[in-house]
């Protein structure tokens, strides 16, 4: 008789021990992954590089991020394309209907920021450099609005750094 009783209890913790395995192995296997695990967070679209005083700037050196602040859809991704037959490096793009810009704005953290004027005169002229804004994106961030049409067929193909800056460049395969 007591073998009978041990062997019950053998049986009886052996099954609440398999049923919480099969518990936990489930509550295991269906949570997702950390944002960072396996390559799955957010990437980097560029990477800072040193700019000498006198250097060429290149669309090929400069990310651009470009965002939409119309009610025109694909307004970003249609001027990304276009930048980005240019040779700049593809950085994020969107919609930004709060944002206030008629034409285009190109945002940089300065004014004489040799990549932010190479991709102002990609817009021709009139195209504002601005510093105060959060920032919203990598590279040099455009903001394309209502009055935008297409990029200016007289652009500049290179800037030359006024001084010894940093630029967001695309990143190396």
């Amino acid at each position: 008789m007591e073998t009978r009783k041990t062997a019950g209890a053998t049986i009886g913790v052996l099954s609440v021990v398999t049923l919480l395995m099969l518990v936990l192995g489930f509550v295991w296997a269906t949570e997702p992954f950390p944002d960072d695990a396996l390559g799955g967070g957010e990437a980097a679209l560029c990477e800072s590089r040193a700019i000498a005083k006198g250097a060429r700037v290149r669309p090929t050196d400069v990310t651009v991020s470009v965002y939409n602040a119309s009610r025109r859809s694909g307004l970003a991704s249609g001027t990304m394309a276009d930048l980005m037959e240019r040779g700049f490096g593809k950085g994020k793009s969107g919609n930004m209907p709060e944002s206030k810009v008629s034409r285009v704005e190109v945002r940089a953290t300065s004014k004489s920021d040799p990549a932010a004027r190479l991709v102002a005169s990609q817009f021709g002229r009139g195209t504002t450099i601005t510093t105060d804004y959060p920032s919203t994106g990598e590279g040099i961030v455009v903001v394309v609005g209502e009055k935008f049409r297409k990029l200016s067929g007289r652009a500049a193909k290179h800037a030359t750094a006024t001084t010894s800056t940093e630029i967001c460049s695309p990143l190396l395969d």
